[in-house]
C-alpha cells in the first residue's frame, strides 16, 4: 500500500498529526447512527436477525408497496418488540417512521405506539379530518 503522509485532524483547532483517517483519536466518531459503537449482535441484531431479515428484503414495503430494502418492527423494540414483529419496508418508509416516533417521543415526553397503517387508511383519516381534498385518490 503506498504511503501516505500525515495530516492535522480535521476537527477545528485540534493540532494532533493522524494518518490513515480524518480524525484523532480524540475526535474519531463513535457512528453515524446513534448507536454509539455498540456492536450489531449486542444490539440484539445477530445473525437470527439477519436472517429474518433476509426473508423480508425484496417484498413489497408494508406500508407503501414498494420493493423492501430494510427490515422494520412494527412495535418498536422499545415497546416490547421482537423479531415476530419484523415487516419489510422500503428506506424511506423506515426512516420517517422513526424520525416520527422521535419527534412524537420528544413531543410527550417518552415513547409511545406508533400504530402502523396503510397509506388508505392514513389518507382517509386526512380526508375526515378535513386537511386533504376527498377527490384527491389515496396513494
Amino acid at each position: 500500500m503506498p504511503w501516505a503522509p500525515r495530516h492535522v485532524c480535521v476537527e477545528p483547532g485540534c493540532p494532533e498529526l493522524v494518518a490513515g483517517s480524518s480524525r484523532c483519536a480524540q475526535h474519531a466518531r463513535v457512528s453515524s447512527r446513534n448507536h454509539y459503537g455498540v456492536p450489531r449482535a449486542q444490539r440484539g441484531h445477530g445473525a437470527d436477525y439477519e436472517r429474518v431479515r433476509a426473508t423480508l428484503l425484496g417484498l413489497p414495503c408494508h406500508w407503501c408497496g414498494k420493493p423492501a430494502d430494510t427490515a422494520d418492527y412494527l412495535v418498536p423494540v422499545s415497546q416490547g418488540g421482537t423479531f415476530d414483529d419484523l415487516v419489510p419496508a422500503c428506506g424511506p418508509c423506515n426512516y420517517a417512521r422513526g424520525a416520527a416516533m422521535a419527534r412524537r417521543s420528544d413531543r410527550v415526553g417518552g415513547s409511545e405506539t406508533f400504530a402502523a397503517a396503510s397509506a388508505k387508511d392514513r389518507m382517509a383519516a386526512t380526508i375526515s379530518q378535513g386537511r386533504v381534498s376527498p377527490n384527491r385518490s389515496p396513494a
